[in-house]
């Protein structure tokens, strides 16, 4: 048969053939070996042997495990901090238990979280070799295989393709090999499952990956091991749990104290006095009650790292990730490919998107293209998202950022998150964007998110220096920019921010200057009935203190915004006052200058007028009317020298500013910054 994995009929002559062996469920993923020397059969003609049938169910019981959870794919994993290429959550699962009746063997799976995917690929993308990457879904029906299956199907090339379980997988190459008589160049595979047993990252933290890769077996296939051993020798040694513990100690003491190899010959008995350099008693008497129970293998021809590898994968290493950048760099690729690999490859912003999107490298580009990509991601961190939802490549990316680098420059920085957010949450990932999408996107959700809340501070009276600027924010898009920007909650609606500048109870301003960006948020609080604005805090990234330049920024806007509030009460009241004295005119129009003999003498004060208080009075009415409107006279004490800045009236009210004691008045207490229920931004 050509197309076998395509006929019909395939599943019903699969089951009916299989069923000789035991009595199937109706339920289930009937799955592995089975089913896949099932079709070898078919394909090919002979004879491949059925050692059993492994059905895999899923049950809602995880138990304490080390065995590996496994998961079908990469993806990108973008904080406010770096990228990563991690499992999809959404598909990992862990096997618990395994029993078996005769030939059926039950393997029980427990799922950490279901994603949308409702057939058991994410099973088939577990299993190590490419051979076994097939499955029969025993409720629909359906047959379920990797790209990995069909190509070994079809060129009968054996390849490991997740090494989750690295010893057992060496093992089970050569019995593959043997049971399957397939073409496979042992050599190259050899390698690759070395490298979990030699990488510094496993070495140094080896108690960690306890859970990511398994490299321990027992009786089953030390048994194996040494029916293969003439094979597997030149590549591994078999050696006992205590052996392997105790080896991977002594790494990691000489990884920790680096010294020449004359230095270590010569320390060498002085240093069994380190109580670091030996293992303690308890760990060797508890690696030694494991020895005739479980064992391990150690690399002989490949004991050293692969270096082009290692340079590589720096960070986490996982199976998948191994898997995948050594297939880029040993996948018998073109020597051009792998040159445009190689040069993605070292750019640090892309490494992570070589990982999850495939083919990423294979089109057109520059080492200097390359690195203006790499740079840009560096600063828009929501580019590689956009990058990964629709799987562009190097030169998609490329174009796509010119599309938005011309809106951006007819609208400003200020939108770009908006604008990847657009990206990121509109559209199918299978149609690309294109400048007339992104534009008719953008318009629609700026006239939304970029409608103000409230009537902002005019600024265009402050006189900083010309590379500050300063933006209050007013709009929901403004506190999406900032918190993202700022890498704070500014953004959080759980903060309530939006609340709090609409009722006029806060402002925020953003301050940006060519070595540094921070965040000023100011409060209204009343004194004496007339609202004031302090200083909550100035905070740069990731809420860490600002520098001292920004502190004296936030300092001169604080006193800019309270002169505006100022003159703008002055203004109004000013206004007031010529109605008043219009209003008085007019009425001694119709009044008559008459004698004063007739009226009534009067002693006291009660019956007169007090301009100022109604003055004052006018304030603290315009305060509930108005949201922007505010009056303070301030006192400012700055660093090292005192100034009166502004003594205006007859009203005295000092403002004190320091670092991280706010002062009040009403309270007898100093109020630090995280003694308030709300967490700064």
């Amino acid at each position: 048969m050509e197309n076998i994995l395509k006929d019909k009929s395939i599943v019903s002559v699969l089951l009916k053939e299989l069923s000789k062996y035991g009595n199937i469920p109706n339920d289930g993923f009937l799955c592995g070996g089975a089913v896949a020397n099932t079709l070898m059969k078919l394909k090919w003609g002979g004879d491949y042997p059925i050692n059993d049938l492994d059905i895999f169910v899923e049950t809602k019981k995880d138990k304490q495990s080390t065995t590996p959870m496994r998961t079908d794919r990469l993806q990108l994993s973008a904080d406010y901090w770096q990228l990563n290429a991690s499992y999809n959550h959404g598909n990992m699962y862990r096997i618990v238990s395994s029993d078996r009746d005769g030939m059926i063997n039950i393997v029980k799976v427990f799922r950490e979280n279901r994603d949308k995917s409702k057939n058991y690929y994410y099973i088939l993308k577990g299993f190590d070799l490419n051979c076994t990457q097939v499955g029969i879904d025993l409720r629909s029906g359906e047959l379920v295989y990797t790209k990995e299956f069909d190509d070994f199907l079809n060129n009968k090339q054996l390849k490991v393709v997740a090494p989750y379980t690295p010893a057992h997988t060496a093992v089970r190459l050569l019995k593959k090999l043997d049971e399957l008589g397939c073409y496979c160049d042992v050599d190259s595979q050899m390698k690759l499952l070395s490298q979990p047993f030699t990488h510094p990252k496993m070495i140094k933290y080896d108690r960690a990956y306890s859970g990511v890769f398994a490299m321990f077996f027992g009786v089953k296939y030390k048994e194996m091991y040494e029916k293969y051993e003439n094979q597997l020798k030149p590549y591994f040694r078999l050696v006992s749990y205590f052996e392997y513990k105790k080896t991977m100690w002594d790494k990691r003491w000489v990884m920790n104290n680096p010294t020449s190899n004359k230095t270590k010959n010569m320390e060498h008995v002085l240093n069994w006095l380190d109580p670091s350099r030996s293992p303690s008693q308890n760990n060797l008497e508890q690696w030694a009650t494991m020895n005739g129970k479980i064992w391990s293998v150690l690399p002989v021809k490949y004991s050293e790292p692969d270096k082009p590898f290692i340079d590589i994968i720096k960070g986490a290493f996982t199976p998948l990730t191994l898997i995948s950048v050594w297939n880029m760099l040993y996948g018998g690729h073109k020597k051009t490919l792998v040159k445009k690999m190689k040069m993605v490859l070292e750019c640090v912003n892309l490494k992570e998107l070589c990982m999850v999107i495939e083919d990423f490298y294979d089109c057109d580009f520059s080492k200097k293209t390359v690195s203006e990509l790499d740079n840009y991601v560096a600063i828009n961190r929501d580019y590689a998202n956009v990058i990964y939802k629709y799987r562009l490549n190097v030169q998609e990316a490329l174009d796509l950022k010119k599309d938005i680098s011309k809106l951006l420059n007819k609208e400003g920085e200020w939108f770009s998150e908006m604008l990847f957010n657009l990206l990121k949450t509109n559209g199918h990932p299978m149609v690309k964007p294109d400048i007339e999408s992104i534009r008719g996107l953008f318009e629609q959700e700026k006239i939304k998110l970029t409608k103000p809340i409230i009537k902002g501070i005019d600024l265009s009276g402050m006189e900083l220096p010309s590379d500050t600027d300063v933006k209050e924010l007013i709009s929901e898009y403004d506190l999406a920019y900032a918190g993202k920007k700022l890498s704070n909650c500014i953004n959080n609606p759980g903060q309530g921010y939006k609340e709090k500048i609409k009722k006029g109870d806060t402002k925020i301003f953003v301050i940006t200057t060519p070595g540094s960006m921070s965040a000023l948020e100011i409060n209204k609080h009343m004194k004496d009935n007339i609202p004031v604005w302090r200083e909550r805090w100035t905070l740069s990234y990731c809420n860490k203190a600002c520098n001292d330049y920004h502190r004296h920024i936030s300092m001169y806007i604080l006193s800019y915004v309270q002169k505006e509030m100022l003159l703008q009460d002055i203004a109004k009241n000013i206004e007031t006052l010529d109605y008043r004295m219009s209003t008085s005119l007019k009425i001694m129009d119709n009044k008559q200058d008459t004698s004063t003999k007739d009226n009534p003498v009067s002693h006291g004060e009660g019956d007169g007028f007090n301009l100022f208080e109604d003055i004052l009075r006018d304030i603290a009415n315009q305060h509930d009317e108005d949201i922007d409107s505010a009056v303070e006279t301030v006192q400012t004490t700055y660093d090292g020298w005192d100034s009166d800045i502004t003594t205006v009236g007859p009203i005295d009210v000092d403002y004190i500013r320091t670092d991280v004691v706010e002062v009040d008045e009403e309270q007898t207490t100093d109020r630090q910054p995280w003694d308030d229920i709300e967490f700064p931004f």
